[in-house]
């Protein structure tokens, strides 16, 4: 399956922290379209903003949790199709948790946060992880 067409799947999903926050549902286009789950050891781990706070302070926060997942972020610029990207304020949610992550599925990045799925343009990105 394609990103595009994975991403497809969720146009009508709803956001709900561990089963399908921004990071979630990341991984599942990239496990859709590699087989490959890179959230397998956060799956089952939270259910709430808090819960997932507790994940994140394990790390270190939201981008050394991300990382731990995919590796060293680069800069947005080596951005390649089917990469996550990092997003931050105004695009990600203003809360506790203030960044979010994205795929970018060659032409824009696709987000999912709590009002939906959004498209932001690539160069909105903060930086990027390779898959």
């Amino acid at each position: 399956m394609s990103i595009k067409e994975s991403v497809a799947k969720y146009h009508d999903a709803e956001f709900q922290y561990g089963d399908l926050d921004c990071f979630l549902f990341v991984c599942n286009v990239i496990r859709d379209a590699t087989g490959v789950d890179y959230a397998a050891p956060w799956r089952g781990k939270y259910h709430s903003q808090i819960g997932a706070l507790r994940q994140m302070a394990v790390h270190g926060g939201f981008v050394e949790t991300v990382s731990a997942a995919f590796g060293d972020l680069h800069p947005i610029w080596a951005v390649k199709p089917g990469d996550p990207v990092l997003l931050g304020p105004p695009l990600a949610e203003v809360d506790l948790i203030s960044e979010a992550v994205g795929i970018y599925d060659g032409e824009t990045v696709q987000c999912l946060t709590e009002s939906g799925l959004y498209q932001v343009p690539v160069l909105s990105g903060r930086g990027c992880w390779h898959v």
